[in-house]
């Protein structure tokens, strides 16, 4: 979703936090990892 942050109700946040979280910490480090491994390499 790309809306602007704002504040949640604690269900909502549990919900879509935890679904963003997820997917930015994995898509973070599949970006990191990717870099990192190419400019290692």
């Amino acid at each position: 979703m790309c809306k602007p942050r704002r504040r949640l109700t604690r269900e909502e946040e549990k919900k879509s936090g935890g679904q963003k979280k997820s997917g930015k910490k994995s898509g973070g480090q599949n970006k990191k990892a990717k870099e990192g491994g190419q400019k290692k390499v």
